[in-house]
């Protein structure tokens, strides 16, 4: 028995080249031709489409005015509607405990003379 355990095998076979130029020619010359078929489709795309010759504005795009708004122009104009009511009236929060809301704006007053600022001033 031999002390070395790879003694008994062949010695390592090299490939003959490096690589095949015409190979790589083949692969390049496909990878260049898939790329102008590809350029060459987007470009019929592009014609049959007609999308240079006819921008998309308002009258295409919402034919029908405010009866194609969706559902969340309609909720965001009702929840604004909501908040102005509320920043901007006076209101009963708790009738019986004596609680009030005030206008934001009155709000600001009352704490701005609260704490020593004149009318229209800074602090």
């Amino acid at each position: 028995m031999s002390a070395d355990p790879v003694s008994h095998l062949p010695p390592p076979a090299h490939e003959p080249t490096d690589a095949r130029v015409a190979f790589i020619l083949v692969v390049a010359g496909a990878v260049v031709a898939g790329i102008l078929l590809c350029l060459l489709a987007s470009a019929v795309l592009q014609r049959a489409g007609d999308f240079s010759r006819r921008p998309a504005g308002p009258e295409t795009t919402f034919r029908h005015g405010a009866a194609e708004e969706g559902p969340m122009a309609a909720d965001w104009r009702e929840q604004e509607a909501a908040v102005r009511d509320h920043l901007g009236n006076y209101a009963w929060v708790d009738r019986a405990g004596g609680i009030v809301r005030i206008p934001l704006a009155r709000a600001i007053e009352l704490e701005a003379a609260a704490a020593g600022v004149p009318k229209g001033g800074t602090p």
